[in-house]
């Protein structure tokens, strides 16, 4: 039986600037581990690497020193 494949980086990072747009992840907010994005999402730690880094990229998320992956405060502005 083929191995069932996972969503890509891409659609990982779509949901999360979803729910950080949306409210769910405010800003300032710590974002779950990266062991927790793998689990829910049911990808490899690359994959959820690969979405932070378009996030970060876009300015949506900050990494703190001993501190995680958080939501910028403030969010910049949608493109657009």
């Amino acid at each position: 039986m083929p191995a069932t494949k996972g969503p890509s980086f891409r659609e990982v990072a779509i949901d999360l600037r979803s729910k950080i747009r949306g409210g769910e992840y405010p800003p300032g907010t710590k974002l779950p581990t990266r062991d927790e994005l793998c689990a829910l999402y049911g990808v490899s730690k690359m994959t959820v690497d690969s979405a932070k880094i378009l996030l970060r990229s876009e300015g949506l998320i900050v990494d703190r020193r001993r501190g995680g992956t958080v939501v910028a405060d403030p969010l910049p502005p949608p493109p657009g």
